[in-house]
């Protein structure tokens, strides 16, 4: 017995003096040394370089190892920049040495990284650096890869009691844009608890986006699988609170979005649920989602009302985004919106519909200031596609169609009739001659500066920022107006703008001024042919001189002529020698309107084919 005491004991203080060797080793050691050995196997196993400026270890029985190491920078892929990819001002590491000894567990108490920057770049030929981490490295760290037989090598195991990363930073570049894309997620907090390699981990994380404070918060489940280098996340939720974003901070990391004059009153609570999403080296290999938007609002400088009210539903996948409903208020109206975006990731190709429904151009004209309110509620059908990796690549890819009414409508500040004989070049006092003698509801609107629309269309087809106007028509009691051309949104337009004055105003029209008749079509209206031209806000009209001038002139001509030929009927065979029979067609440039006869008039004469053979061979075109 005294012989087994005396064993013991021996081997109680051998096992004391390994440990206490171990102890003193730790407190004395410089792990320093052992860093350029560390710097190797990530240079193999990840093909990147990597520095790290100090390393400080500090042993105690009491709180076990504790690790600090400071400068931490690892290079980038050369294809993509020269700068650090990865950087960390400081690691602190906290290890537990009772499981490392009694159970072979690596059992780490705490670890907190403090402000790592993270720098991810998406090059012009659509590969991105972190996806690169790896590729074309050697085998040297196959050690840390799946054996012959496709199990992953043993490894102990590592439990993490608590991750923390504290104000991090992520930059991700993007030079498929021009100028280059640059968005930043900063104050970026991450919190990991009962951190595995082979167990699932809860996160939460909460970090700034577009702002100065923290908007976000994400928080789920987690789980590595070191088979395929993937993480798998599960049961994740997204909250995000739109009233923190700064426009400032918008527009400095997205340039494309500074014509919209995007104003620091946009609202709205993002939610998104997140039940499954796998990703690894080689991006996004699995989602599900769904999302919504409550209480949205934007507010715009080029748009002189807020969009309100706007809620929104979607669900996603790794590949496409599917847009269930999208409401939102603007100008007492209502927009929905539907669609699809399809290869989100790589080249998206995006196919929405939308109805509009009572939006009230009177608040739209009064917050524009317009010298014209127009009155009325508008109503539209629009469908709208695009597709392209760049913003350039979208806007020369849109295909859109609006098809839109006026209901109720009215123009307050300006009397179409008015308009249209009071800018007459060849006839400036046409409008004081006839003034008086218009029809009583004419000069009720007229007395009240405004004009009465029966009704209103448009029909507009977008390809790239271009519109054009295939038909827009406006019909009054006393004018119809057609328009046809294009615009350059949001610039300028070059529209033919047709005017016709309706047959009882025409009329009344005729007999003060005999010249006018001449601007007749062939329905009785009196046609006007103008130009509207220049700023889409505030454009400009001009009549066509040259077609009013031409028919005013041919207009008294014919009259003189045929006063001529009546006097000397022996004219008419000379001018038909000359000219040719007006019954033979030659050269009878003429208006369908000109050549078919109104109802209640009586056929042309011998002397008046004449006198149109005449003239419209003297004014035709060349």
């Amino acid at each position: 017995m005294k012989a087994l005491k005396i064993t013991v004991i021996v081997l109680v203080t051998l096992v004391l003096l390994v440990l206490t060797g171990a102890f003193i080793f730790l407190k004395t050691v410089d792990v320093n040394k052992y860093m350029p050995m560390v710097q190797d196997q990530v240079q193999k196993a990840v093909g990147r370089d990597l520095k790290i400026g100090r390393a400080h270890l500090q042993v105690s029985l009491l709180h076990g190892i504790a690790l600090e190491v400071s400068g931490i920078a690892l290079s980038d892929d050369r294809r993509f920049s020269d700068q650090a990819f990865l950087s960390v001002d400081k690691i602190l590491l906290g290890l537990s040495l009772k499981p490392l000894i009694m159970e072979r567990k690596i059992q780490i108490a705490g670890i907190t990284v403090v402000s790592p920057k993270i720098v991810i770049i998406r090059n012009k030929e659509g590969l991105i650096n972190a996806a690169m981490m790896g590729a074309g490295t050697s085998d040297a760290g196959a050690d840390n890869k799946a054996d012959s037989s496709g199990k992953m090598a043993a490894l102990p195991a590592l439990l993490v009691d608590r991750i923390t990363i504290s104000n991090a930073t992520i930059t991700y570049l993007d030079d498929m844009f021009s100028p280059r894309l640059a968005l930043n997620v900063e104050h970026l907090d991450l919190v990991m608890q009962g951190f595995s390699l082979t167990e699932s981990f809860s996160f939460v994380m909460k970090a700034a986006v577009f702002s100065a404070e923290q908007n976000l918060e994400v928080s789920g489940g987690a789980r590595l699988a070191l088979n395929t280098a993937s993480v798998l996340v599960t049961d994740a939720k997204l909250n995000m609170d739109l009233s923190k974003i700064s426009s400032a901070s918008l527009n400095a990391m997205l340039p494309m979005l500074a014509p919209a004059g995007l104003k620091d009153q946009v609202k709205g609570k993002l939610t998104v649920i997140v039940p499954e999403l796998q990703a690894g080296n080689s991006g996004l290999k699995s989602l599900k989602m769904n999302g919504s938007l409550a209480g949205g609002q934007i507010s715009s400088s080029i748009l002189p009302l807020p969009i309100s009210d706007i809620a929104l539903s979607f669900d996603g996948n790794e590949k496409d985004i599917v847009l269930k409903s999208c409401d939102m208020h603007f100008a007492d109206g209502t927009i929905n919106v539907s669609g699809t975006v399809r290869g989100y990731m790589s080249s998206p190709l995006v196919d929405m519909t939308g109805k509009v429904y009572d939006l009230g151009l009177g608040k739209i004209s009064e917050a524009y200031h317009l010298p014209v309110k127009v009155n009325g509620k508008a109503v539209a059908d629009m469908k709208l596609t695009l597709s392209g990796k760049t913003p350039e690549e979208m806007t020369a890819s849109l295909k859109a169609e609006l098809s839109a009414s006026l209901k109720d409508g009215t123009l307050e500040g300006i009397n179409l009739v008015q308009t249209g004989l009071g800018n007459i070049p060849m006839l400036p006092t046409l409008w004081n001659m006839v003034q008086a003698s218009l029809p009583a509801a004419t000069q009720e609107d007229l007395n009240k500066g405004r004009t009465v629309i029966d009704s209103a269309d448009a029909l507009v087809y977008m390809n790239g920022m271009t519109a054009n106007v295939s038909r827009a028509e406006v019909v009054t009691r006393d004018v119809l107006i057609s328009l046809k051309g294009k615009a350059k949104v949001p610039e300028t337009v070059d529209l033919n703008m047709d005017i016709f004055l309706q047959k009882d105003i025409a009329n009344v029209l005729v007999q003060k001024v005999p010249d006018l008749a001449g601007l007749r079509d062939g329905q009785g209206k009196l046609y006007i042919p103008c130009k509207l031209t220049g700023s889409m806000l505030k454009p400009g009209v001009q009549p066509d001189v040259e077609y009013l001038s031409k028919k005013l002139i041919l207009n008294r001509g014919k009259d003189a002529l045929q006063k001529v030929i009546e006097k000397n009927p022996e004219v008419k065979g000379v001018l038909n020698s000359l000219f040719g029979s007006a019954q033979s067609g030659e050269g009878n440039s003429q208006p369908a309107a000109q050549e078919s006869n109104t109802a209640g008039q009586a056929p042309q004469s011998d002397n008046t084919q004449a006198v149109d053979s005449l003239l419209n061979n003297l004014f035709k075109k060349k």
